[in-house]
């Protein structure tokens, strides 16, 4: 395992957006040495910014972490008049879509409705499906732990899961990574409440690593790990994998 800090300070310059956009997480094959995950970004998007953007050779998850966007998407270099869907995080707007995927190629065209934060992975596939919005599909555990987004046949490289955590009533640990994905690359990325002693992340027997909020944890093929969260703490956890 590897853990990778974000950097809130990172600022860059988008064609056509009038100032710099924040980009805490910015994680690629440079960092993790994976061979199918090309990368994990999460931007804050301020409200009525203008987003242009491409697929370029790659299938594109975006996911909406928090607030509510327009996102219209064409599989062609341009969006032209394409009709926007409305994308929101799970739980603002009922079942309202929350990710959306691109296929090698595509355009887009992303404009918040507010601060939004989100997350686009990348991985190159061999072919690529139209593009496509999908709705939350919760999943309420007893333990405080709720599935909000499990999308794991639609993209051919490319599969993520989003997991709410509500520590209340005592510790909990996951395991955000299935038996049957042991042997994918992924990422593990989580937004805790509070920012820091909140949740730590182990393999095996190893020696726990603490969690600060908006950490991400590179997870090779391989290896078997956990995260437990403290009694009293919440959190939004997005494990992203490719095959």
């Amino acid at each position: 395992m590897k853990l990778l800090k974000a950097d809130h300070n990172r600022r860059l310059d988008i064609p056509g957006v009038p100032n710099l956009v924040r980009r805490p997480v910015d994680i690629d094959k440079s960092q993790t040495g994976f061979a199918n995950l090309r990368s994990l970004r999460i931007y804050r998007f301020d409200a009525d910014s203008e987003i242009n953007g491409h697929a370029e050779e790659d299938e594109v998850l975006i996911v909406v972490m928090a607030g509510t966007v327009d996102l219209a998407m064409s599989e062609h270099d341009s969006v032209g008049d394409a009709r926007p869907v409305t994308l929101s995080e799970p739980g603002v707007s009922g079942k309202s879509p929350c990710a959306a995927y691109l296929p090698p190629h595509a355009a887009y065209r992303l404009i918040p409705k507010g601060d939004a934060d989100i997350a686009y992975a990348r991985a190159t596939p061999a072919f690529g499906r139209p593009p496509s919005a999908f709705n939350p599909n919760v999943r309420t555990g007893a333990d405080g732990t709720s599935v909000l987004l499990e999308e794991t046949s639609y993209a051919q490289r490319l599969r993520l899961r989003l997991v709410k955590i509500d520590a209340f009533q005592g510790k909990i640990s996951i395991a955000p990574i299935e038996k049957s994905e042991e042997m994918f690359e992924a990422l593990v990325h989580a937004k805790t409440v509070p920012a820091v002693s909140a949740a730590t992340i182990a393999e095996s027997s190893a020696t726990p690593i603490a969690l600060e909020s908006w950490d991400t944890v590179a997870v090779s093929p391989g290896e078997h790990c956990r995260v437990n969260f403290a009694k009293g703490s919440s959190a939004l956890v997005l494990v992203v994998l490719a095959t």
